[in-house]
């Protein structure tokens, strides 16, 4: 499959024709925490795996937007990106992904009315309200620990 392809399918991940997600709901008792509900969207965690190995596959390939050899995703870049979806709840939208030529990756959620784009170089990441607009707003960079969501990234990202 060439990479122009394997791109369009991933990026048409869950998209206004994907049915319905399957929530499963369970919930537990522990004596220590009382009853605990955990959500699992078995779709939602489907597309979140694809992404993963999207990134995984741009990291080990690369793609390329001109004439120039295809430049991969860089290790670091890589985990990050990962560490981020992976910190995406599921009440959020996931992102589309790709690499931007620098050896980042950029994740950008385009739905109706709300725009937003983080790019994501070695640890920091790079957030962007709507971009391309001449209302967009660049904040403030920050680096990512690997867990949590930052509240003024989950912020940004469009509910589902």
């Amino acid at each position: 499959m060439s990479t122009a392809a394997l791109t369009h399918a991933y990026f048409d991940i869950g998209g206004a024709a994907a049915p319905r997600p399957r929530v499963v709901r369970h919930t537990t008792t522990s004596a220590a925490l009382g009853a605990i509900s955990v959500y699992y969207d078995s779709a939602f965690e489907n597309r979140r795996e694809a992404l993963a190995q999207l990134i995984q596959y741009f990291a080990a390939t690369g793609l390329t937007w001109s004439d120039q050899e295809a430049r991969p995703i860089e290790q670091a870049s890589m985990e990050t990106a990962l560490a981020v979806i992976g910190a995406i709840p599921h009440t959020r939208a996931l992102p589309k992904v790709t690499p931007d030529g620098e050896g980042g990756v950029m994740l950008v959620w385009d739905s109706e009315g709300s725009k937003a784009m983080i790019t994501v170089a070695g640890t920091t990441l790079f957030p962007v309200i709507d971009p391309g607009e001449a209302t967009s707003e660049h904040m403030q960079e920050l680096v990512f620990a690997g867990d949590a969501l930052p509240i003024q990234l989950l912020g940004m990202i469009p509910r589902r």
